[in-house]
């Protein structure tokens, strides 16, 4: 008897379960908001969607950058008069560092950072010297600790040294040609992976500073 009534009661809940959980989803009122070029966005082909540490949105598109705070935009492009405007208008990435600067990755100008205090970027670009960013097209940012940050490009994976403000360039050995970089990524045990489809994904140690 008592067997049986532990089975009613099982079905009994289970049929509850059933009958509400369907109504309780679809009173849910779900809405979406179309944010296009009439609220502000400078264009619609959406590129990189980064949340900061300050609650803003940043939308890269492929003709500006842009900080949304929920109700307005505030578009940064290139000014080829001022050096401290963002080197590119078409952008790739973006992310954040412990310091709160923002790096953005772009296709056709290389990397450039953005002080929030000042409003102004600092723009790295491919140059003769080794120590330079090796191609104009960043595709993955990657901060991995308070002084480093890991810049995948099209043409390899360097390390950007915040204080030196240096790159160096990381290559696995058996690889000659260029080592295109698409995204960086790290678990929830602290792996860094590498992803370069022409040859698979890698694993970078930070301390040996290998790829294997």
């Amino acid at each position: 008897m008592l067997k049986q009534n532990k089975h009613n009661l099982k079905w009994f809940i289970s049929c509850i379960y059933f009958i509400v959980l369907p109504v309780f989803c679809f009173a849910q009122d779900l809405k979406f908001k179309r944010l296009s070029n009439e609220a502000g966005l400078s264009q619609v082909t959406v590129q990189a969607i980064y949340e900061d540490s300050q609650g803003f949105m940043w939308i890269g598109t492929q003709d500006g950058l842009n900080r949304y705070d929920g109700y307005h935009f505030k578009v940064f492009k290139n000014n080829p008069s001022d050096k401290k405007s963002i080197s590119s208008n078409i952008i790739n990435c973006i992310t954040e560092d412990s310091d709160g600067k923002m790096y953005i990755g772009t296709q056709t100008s290389g990397l450039s950072v953005y002080d929030r205090y000042t409003e102004t970027f600092t723009n790295y670009k491919p140059g003769l010297k080794k120590s330079s960013i090796p191609s104009q097209s960043v595709k993955s940012i990657l901060p991995i600790n308070n002084n480093e940050v890991l810049v995948g490009t099209e043409k390899g994976l360097t390390v950007f040294n915040k204080t030196t403000k240096l790159f160096e360039v990381i290559t696995p050995t058996t690889i000659s040609n260029d080592f295109y970089i698409t995204k960086l990524f790290k678990t929830s045990t602290n792996k860094i992976l590498v992803l370069a489809p022409r040859y698979g994904i890698y694993e970078y140690s930070s301390v040996k500073k290998q790829l294997t």
